[in-house]
């Protein structure tokens, strides 16, 4: 759990170990993994990446509901 104003959510794709590893900071600077790695799935048939999906969702289980108010994306190498 965090009470900050603002999450940065990052996502680290490997391609040579297959694998990602998910994180997230409260400053934009010091990221906290979140859970260990998680596969990325190659197609058996053609060997190759079919392309694993993210999804952001916003759950607030009182009778105020919930917000997800996304900024901006941003890929690079």
């Amino acid at each position: 759990p965090t009470h900050a104003a603002r999450l940065w959510l990052r996502t680290e794709m490997d391609f040579t170990a297959e694998t990602a590893l998910l994180s997230y900071s409260e400053d934009g600077r010091r990221f906290t993994p979140l859970g260990g790695t998680v596969p990325l799935v190659y197609d058996w048939r053609t060997g190759t990446f079919q392309g694993v999906q993210f999804a952001l969702s916003c759950f607030h289980p009182g009778s105020g509901g919930g917000v997800l108010d996304v900024d901006r994306f941003t890929l690079s190498r």
